[in-house]
Order: structure tokens, then sequence, then C-alpha cells
């Protein structure tokens, strides 16, 4: 199919076209033969990580849907009824790959186990997945709403917590005896071609793994370089990179005290330092709104965002992990312009306001 997709690009770039179509176009092109020069290394064969996959991407449900009536929340319900079939077919993969031998390291698993965890000891009610029905929308019927909590209820027990264990068991019982002992890309099967494969999809270019890392070499020289006349600008002059950075790491006065406290302070740098610059270096500001919430699991990427809906019906989310201990104040400016503006919330938000089909 994606063959055939990249063939019709071709075809319509072919065509008279506004600049807009045509730069779309060669994007989606662009995006289809990446797809394509990589299928033969089976990506699909690594569903699971400490990241992504379905003990992270399927608790986001709740923060994904905006259900307004009863076949909504029918919808969701159908969902989560079908999860262990989906668990069961992930299950099926990873065995393939693990006969294959293109497993994960171990340490691409870290804390896998723990959210999974975290989805079957708690009652259903308690669960990421249950969220919707807790405050459901006038605009479904009382008689209604008891009946979908308690269908809700009986899914998440019948279907998705016995898919999570289901994974979990696996991971445990099989997938880790069989994990890479080497991390490198280059230990799975025709890892250098999988590995120069990599590098063109995340740079868009044939450099080699050598040419990429000399220039890795000099950026970190630089910034090192950058670094460290800070570090002498406020009187550590004496004092290497790597003792400060233990020094800032181990300050306690560097941490907040409670989830909230980092909520609050994400929410200050992206509502009243970066928002009044944006105009400085954009024509225009993203007309989408952005939440700042915590992550739905426990463990986890420090933060990550996830796209609104193009009717304004579900705002974009910037989702802050729960761990706050490990949150430096630091860090934050970093994160708030990667996940936020002028980051991931800007481009959705102008992605979603295209919004055009071309006929």
């Amino acid at each position: 199919m994606c063959k055939e997709f990249s063939l019709q690009c071709d075809e319509l770039l072919s065509q008279e076209r506004t600049e807009m179509e045509r730069l779309n176009l060669s994007l989606l092109k662009a995006e289809l033969d990446t797809f394509i020069g990589g299928y033969e290394f089976k990506g699909f064969m690594f569903p699971i990580n400490y990241i992504e996959g379905l003990h992270t991407d399927f608790a986001r449900l709740a923060g994904w849907v905006s259900p307004t009536g009863t076949k909504d929340f029918e919808e969701i319900i159908e969902r989560l009824g079908g999860f262990e079939a989906q668990a069961d077919q992930v299950v099926g993969v990873m065995r393939a790959a693990v006969r294959e031998g293109r497993t994960l390291h171990q340490v691409s698993l870290n804390g896998v186990v723990d959210v999974l965890n975290d989805h079957v000891v708690k009652r259903p009610e308690d669960t990421s997945f249950y969220e919707p029905f807790k405050k459901q929308p006038d605009s479904v019927p009382k008689v209604d709403q008891d009946r979908l909590s308690v269908a809700a209820v009986e899914a998440i027990k019948s279907s998705v917590q016995p898919g999570m264990v289901k994974i979990r068991d696996y991971l445990l019982n099989e997938y880790s005896k069989h994990t890479r002992p080497e991390i490198a890309a280059i230990s799975l099967p025709d890892g250098k071609r999988f590995y120069q494969q990599c590098i063109k999809f995340h740079t868009n270019t044939e450099l080699t793994p050598e040419e990429i890392h000399k220039m890795g070499l000099a950026e970190v020289a630089r910034i090192e370089a950058e670094m460290k006349q800070i570090v002498t600008s406020l009187g550590y002059e004496q004092m290497s990179l790597k003792e400060f950075n233990d020094k800032m790491r181990n300050d306690k006065t560097q941490y907040f005290d409670t989830e909230q406290e980092v909520i609050n302070a994400f929410k200050d740098i992206c509502v009243n330092k970066v928002m009044p610059k944006l105009t400085k270096i954009f024509h225009r500001l993203p007309q989408h709104k952005m939440e700042i919430v915590p992550s739905e699991t426990s463990s986890g990427p420090a933060a990550y965002y996830i796209n609104g809906t193009a009717d304004g019906s579900r705002p974009g989310k910037f989702f802050v992990g729960r761990n706050f201990k490990a949150q430096p104040k630091y860090d934050m400016m970093t994160l708030a312009l990667h996940e936020g503006n002028p980051g991931h919330h800007l481009q959705a938000s102008f992605l979603l306001a295209q919004g055009k089909v071309i006929p």
C-alpha cells in the first residue's frame, strides 16, 4: 500500500499544484519512501519498550478521547473489550522476533513490568482506563451512564487486565531470556545496514556512522567550551564540568517537593516566559490550547506530548513525568521548549490548522 501511495504522490506531483500542496506531497512521499526502505528490517518486531507500547499507549486512551454521547462511550468499551486479543497478537509478534533473533537489549525494557503491574494490581475503577467514565457528560442519559460504567469495569477486568498479565508474564518468563547481549543496533541481523537505514530515517542524509560521530565530537567540544565559560562566570573556575554537574545534580534546592509544584513551574515557563517571546520569531501564534498534566503512568520519559483535535474539543497535552524528585529545575526550560512552544505544540497546532485534502 505504501508503494502504491508513493506512486500516487509522483502522479500528483507531475500535475500543476500550489506550493503548499507540492510541499505536503513531497513530505508525504519522503515518509512513505523511508518506511518502504526500512521495512525489510522489521521494526514492527519491537512493539514494546520503556517509552512506548500497549502498556503506555493504551493507558493514554483516556487522554486521547473526547466522548460526548452514549455511542462514544460504547466504542471505548468495545476497544477495552478487544485489548486481550491485541495483547495476544503482540506476544505472537515478539515470539516471532525471538525466533529471528530480533530482540531488544534488557535495558530497553527497564520499568515495563512495573507499569504492567500498575495496570493489574488496582481495582478497575482506579485505573486510567476507567477515567472517561468518572465524569460522563449530561448528554449521556443517567440510565446509560450506570450501564456504561458497569460495562467498562467488566471490560477492564475481563480483557484489559488479563491482556496486561499475558504481556507481563511473557516478558518475564520467556522474552527476557532472549534479549540481546550487546546493546548496539549492529548486533541485530544485518545490523550494519539496519544502522545505516536508521541514520537515513533520523537525519534524512546518506552520511556514514563515522561522519556523524566526528560531527558529534566536534559539537560536544563546542558545547562543553560554552558550558565551561558559564561555570567560570559563576565563580567555579577551578571546578571541572563533571564536578559542576555532580554539584548541581546533588543540590536539593534544584528539585521540587511535590508533583504539583513541578506542574506549576512548567506552566509558569510556558505561559509567562515563553509565550510573550514567540511573536518575535513567528508571525502567528498557535490557536489550539495546551494543557500541562501529570503522566498517566508512574514510569517513562520525563515528559511527552500528544496532539489535540482539529475542532479544539481536546487540547494538546504536555504530560509531565510523575517522578518529581528526578526532575531538576535546570532541565525544565529545555523540556518546555521541546514539548510545548516552539516545539511539538506549535508544530501540531499549525498542522491541525492546515487540515486540507488535495482533490
